[in-house]
């Protein structure tokens, strides 16, 4: 009898033991929070505006807290960012390190954040843009400008060439544009000025005429060559564009 209560006892530990752990399972820990950025753009020109965007798992708090620093700027000087993630680059770039670092952190554990490094660019403009159509051996003057920095020189460069070739014309350290003696192929050349300060470019394209559409700046006599060689009359005609 004593044996058999003995036996008995022993049969009733698995149970109270499954009852005391909760039926011998347990809920797995709550996956821990994690923050990253997304960013299409790796730098951004002075005063131009940067959407960022950022995800956040591992929790139902999505809320992040915004800002941007940096090693050679502070406060504005590093651009101002909102809530959402709208970056506005500052109007200086920062030197002489041009860096700022982007972060966000997550509200629901703030140790839990992702950064990124933008490098913010002097803005270099050329004008006139659009540009107007150049002809065969015409020319035309450029300006360019550049935001962002004290050193505003700039490189002129043809089709990425620094002065340009024969083939796609020619141009001066001071913008001044020659058109080639033929038409290229295709009838369109890019004109850029590139920032010594940190190699930044702005560039406008340039239409270049048909060789026998070159534009007549006075009127032709007729009867004369690109007139109607068989009227001898003395009267003008056709100021603007011939055929050849």
């Amino acid at each position: 009898m004593r044996r058999r209560s003995i036996l008995l006892l022993l049969g009733l530990v698995p149970v109270v033991f499954l009852f005391a752990c909760g039926g011998g399972s347990s809920s797995p820990p709550p996956p821990p929070v994690a923050v990253s950025i997304v960013s299409s753009a790796k730098s951004v020109a002075v005063g131009t505006p940067l959407q960022f965007v950022a995800s956040v798992t591992g929790t139902t708090n999505t809320a992040l807290t915004w800002s941007v620093s940096g090693p050679s700027c502070a406060a504005a000087a590093c651009g101002t960012i909102s809530s959402t993630g709208a970056y506005i680059a500052p109007a200086t770039v920062p030197t002489p390190t041009a860096g700022v670092t982007v972060k966000a952190v997550s509200q629901a554990d703030s140790t839990k954040s992702a950064t990124v490094i933008v490098t913010v660019t002097v803005l270099v403009t050329v004008s006139p843009n659009p540009a107007n159509t150049v002809f065969p051996g015409n020319m035309q003057q450029f300006t360019a400008s550049v935001s962002g920095n004290a050193n505003n020189a700039v490189t002129w460069e043809v089709n990425g060439v620094a002065g340009g070739t024969s083939t796609v014309g020619f141009v001066s350290s001071t913008g001044f544009y020659t058109a080639p003696d033929l038409t290229p192929f295709p009838p369109s050349v890019n004109v850029s000025a590139v920032a010594q300060f940190d190699n930044t470019s702005g560039s406008v394209a340039v239409p270049i005429g048909a060789v026998n559409q070159l534009q007549e700046s006075t009127p032709i006599q007729l009867g004369t060559s690109g007139g109607n060689e068989k009227d001898t009359s003395t009267q003008f005609c056709c100021s603007g564009t011939l055929g050849s």
